[in-house]
């Protein structure tokens, strides 16, 4: 990794590379519905994201989550999930932590950014990644 990264929850103001990032995704058919609309509404798809951090309209079936963004300068390299409680469903299909990586951005070491805790003392923390990418 050559670029300073730098790992910040998402905000209107760091999101302006999210359709890009979506686009990206999208065409590889990850991501489902949730970065589609970003591709054709991103505020919407911010507002998403903001309503999940503050708990708020939850379908019964999802949990609170705080999303992040891992940035070089402004170009979204990744994201990441943090959910602090689990049901039956995201326990098996998520976990407390999941992350995604851009995919030009994969191979370099970035989901490393995102595991900081991993293997370290914090064996109640469940991670979910897609290993097939």
């Amino acid at each position: 990794m050559s670029l300073a990264v730098r790992l910040e929850r998402v905000t209107e103001t760091n999101s302006g590379d999210l359709p890009a990032y979506a686009a990206e995704r999208v065409a590889l058919g990850e991501g489902g519905p949730l970065l589609a609309e970003a591709l054709a509404n991103p505020d919407a798809c911010l507002d998403h994201m903001r309503r999940f951090a503050e708990g708020r309209d939850l379908p019964p079936d999802r949990v609170q989550g705080f999303e992040y963004w891992l940035l070089a300068e402004e170009r979204i390299l990744g994201n990441c999930r943090i959910r602090p409680e689990l049901i039956p469903k995201i326990e098996l299909d998520g976990g407390h932590v999941s992350y995604d990586i851009r995919p030009s951005e994969r191979g370099r070491g970035y989901g490393k950014e995102l595991r900081p805790s991993e293997g370290r003392g914090r064996p109640h923390v469940k991670w979910a990644a897609d290993l097939r990418r």
